[in-house]
């Protein structure tokens, strides 16, 4: 196993919040957390604070918005009609 320093796991810690490193790296993640509390507690910080705006923001957008949005991406070329 790798052993993570802090600078990386702030570099990374948004993909291990949302479960995008692979299990090798996440596992480092894990075990530098269990040894360095200010790095879970930054950890846990930006877990609440991700769960506080995904509660905050569930509003929908109106539909025309959608709509442009989506009309803007396929004009460039990157969502199929």
């Amino acid at each position: 196993m790798y052993e993570i320093n802090c600078i990386e796991v702030l570099h990374e810690m948004q993909l291990y919040i949302d479960g995008e490193l692979d299990p090798e790296r996440a596992a480092d993640f894990a075990e530098h957390l269990e040894r360095c509390s200010p790095c879970l507690e930054h950890s846990e910080f930006q877990r609440k604070l991700k769960a506080i705006l995904r509660a905050k923001c569930r509003c929908a957008s109106p539909e025309h918005v959608v709509r442009r949005v989506r009309e803007a991406i396929r004009l460039e070329g990157r969502l199929p009609p």
